[in-house]
């Protein structure tokens, strides 16, 4: 019953104690998936509990992303690292790249709400009908241009969080103000993606800074409240939402309870122990518990089916990174949502619901096959240590938010690939060109001073008198 993944993510988990990080973002992720069918606790009907190929396989897989991690740890030297910026410079030096991040985050809300008013036919009365409206429809000028703006909101959300202690009171409220567009943006839509990456960010951030805080030297800060309220508070306002959606986005066509709609969809049974207690508890925890072990869960038997199944020729990025394959369709002729109904199709042929989430390395093995998925996730594990060591540094803040998106992306590899979230990914160049601009900007910098130290020197050298020869 998964024993042997279960096993390996254990020891991981003891083995990467002192450094935390990918790995632990990884592991833990990927025991809360595993668990409740390691335990019994729900059976998907058409999941083999003793398939040793399939433990094999994704204990593989995982071991790829775990040995990139590794190999850049172990085989990478240790840089010496310089001394810690104050959180009140590195402040000052990212302060341009976030007002130009809020300024896209304010464009992007006032897109998304102008597309909302445009919908007609539902309201945030009846989520269930705005859902499906809003999955039907066209995409409009407005949600396009909100779909590209709005990973602005997250940036700043990161940037208020990072420097709570040296911002002042209106400018961290200020900061903090876009994330209230990023959780429109679920809620016009009727969805769980922003809220769930509102909450990781909120919780991944805190403790990044947690980190950084312990090399840093003490300095006087002003306070904004405990950390650890913060954490709370947005933990439960969004737990607080998922939850209701989970209940008022229900297909009453098909039954008036979520849960059965659910065990219909997916096909699994409760442990009768597990659904008794459920029951006594009453039918709202009953449906929110539910709705959370199949939201994490249920990737992983129908990952078992995708590895059953003969997918078609590569897709060669359609899957993993499909903001970017859309832009170059004319030029490749990889069509992204040709390759999204043939995984559809494919899946519904192996008689499981065919828009449930198979995981990111299913992602990965329609895009680039066997050994390019194996590939794909040492260099993401490679990359993820790459990055963690260096936001623990504290010397840029940008590379805090791109480790931000790594500790993301480990997070979703038992659902979907992070980097095909339009957001994620944009949000994740724009830290890369900031990073490339700061770099070329010092270096001009250095040059530059270089050369007047030079030019001081030249200026002050006294030429000694040579005296005349007989």
């Amino acid at each position: 019953m998964l024993l042997t993944t279960t096993v390996l993510l254990l020891l991981t988990l003891v083995a990467s104690r002192r450094r935390k990080g990918p790995l632990w973002a990884l592991s833990i992720i990927w025991l809360v998936s595993l668990v409740p069918i390691a335990t019994g606790a729900v059976r998907f009907n058409y999941f083999a509990n003793f398939d040793l190929a399939y433990e094999a396989t994704l204990a593989a897989f995982l071991s790829c992303f775990i040995l990139g991690v590794f190999w850049h740890d172990k085989v990478v030297p240790l840089s010496r690292l310089q001394p810690a910026r104050t959180p009140d410079v590195e402040r000052v030096a990212a302060r341009p790249w976030a007002r130009f991040g809020w300024w896209a985050a304010s464009l992007g809300t006032a897109c998304l709400c102008i597309d909302y008013i445009q919908l007609d036919g539902a309201g945030l009365d009846d989520l269930a009908a705005l859902r499906d409206l809003y999955i039907s429809k066209e995409a409009s000028v407005f949600a396009r241009l909100g779909s590209v703006l709005s990973w602005g909101c997250l940036y700043c959300f990161a940037y208020a969080l990072m420097f709570r202690e040296v911002l002042k009171r209106r400018q961290f409220a200020l900061y903090l103000l876009p994330v209230v567009g990023y959780f429109l943006m679920a809620l016009f839509s009727a969805g769980r993606q922003a809220a769930m990456q509102i909450l990781i960010f909120a919780l991944l951030t805190l403790a990044l800074k947690r980190t950084q805080d312990a090399l840093r030297p003490r300095v006087r800060a002003k306070r904004h409240g405990s950390p650890l309220l913060m954490a709370l508070i947005i933990s439960a306002a969004m737990v607080g939402y998922m939850g209701y959606v989970a209940g008022a986005r229900n297909d009453a066509n098909i039954s008036a309870d979520k849960s059965e709609v659910l065990a219909q969809l997916f096909d699994f049974t409760l442990a009768p122990s597990v659904d008794a207690v459920l029951r006594a508890a009453g039918p709202g925890v009953r449906t929110t518990f539910v709705e959370g072990v199949i939201y994490f869960s249920s990737p992983v038997p129908l990952f078992s089916r995708f590895l059953q199944a003969d997918p078609s020729s590569p897709s060669w990025g359609a899957m993993t990174f499909p903001f970017v394959l859309r832009q170059l369709e004319p030029l490749t002729g990889i069509s992204v949502i040709g390759a999204l109904e043939a995984k559809i199709e494919m899946m519904r042929n192996m008689d499981v619901i065919g828009a449930g989430w198979t995981t990111a390395i299913s992602a990965y093995l329609q895009d680039f096959g066997i050994f390019g998925a194996g590939l794909f996730l040492f260099l993401q594990g490679y990359y993820s240590a790459w990055a963690w060591r260096r936001a623990r540094e504290g010397t840029n803040f940008h590379h805090a938010v791109i480790a931000l998106l790594v500790l993301t992306s480990a997070i979703y590899m038992p659902l979907v690939p992070a980097v095909s979230d339009t957001n994620i990914f944009l949000m994740w160049l724009y830290c890369l060109l900031a990073l490339y601009w700061q770099g070329r900007q010092m270096t001009m910098g250095n040059q530059a001073k270089s050369l007047a130290v030079t030019a001081t020197k030249k200026a002050t050298t006294v030429t000694p008198l040579t005296p005349p020869l007989p």
